[in-house]
């Protein structure tokens, strides 16, 4: 009896990798890159309408896309405001001024007691100096 021998065969489907893995974000930047081409398309198609539009309607449009950018602009930055990531940025942030100003303090206090003690400590050793040198005197005018 001849038995015959069979070889896998693979399969040549995409690989699915987990959420977060580098096949992941390959797919994401290449699927971004379509949209920015699509988009691009779109646009080229626009800007030749609006280049044979009349000066003044070129304008009035013009005026009408830069109060739609700014308006987008503003929910944008309201959104980033009250985005719970950016609230915990400003919290950590706040906290870290708190620590800076508190170790501040504590070098200020540090460095005014180590200059205190030096300052006594010179002024000891000038008075003990000066009391031998008085004594030193007194001694050679006798």
């Amino acid at each position: 009896m001849v038995t015959k021998q069979t070889t896998p065969t693979r399969k040549t489907t995409a690989q699915k990798a987990p959420e977060g893995q580098p096949l992941t974000a390959l797919y994401a930047s290449l699927g971004a890159g379509e949209l920015i081409v699509e988009k691009a398309k779109e646009l080229s198609g626009k800007a030749i309408h609006v280049a044979q539009m009349p000066r003044e309607d070129r304008m009035k449009s013009a005026v009408k896309v830069y109060e739609e950018l700014a308006a987008r602009g503003e929910r944008l930055a309201s959104k980033i405001r009250s985005s719970g990531y950016t609230q915990t940025a400003v919290d950590g942030a706040q906290a870290a001024v708190g620590q800076a100003k508190s170790a501040g303090q504590q070098v200020t206090a540090a460095t005014s007691k180590g200059v205190r003690k030096a300052v006594d400590s010179a002024t000891s050793a000038t008075k003990a100096a000066s009391k031998a040198a008085s004594k030193a005197t007194s001694r050679t005018a006798e």
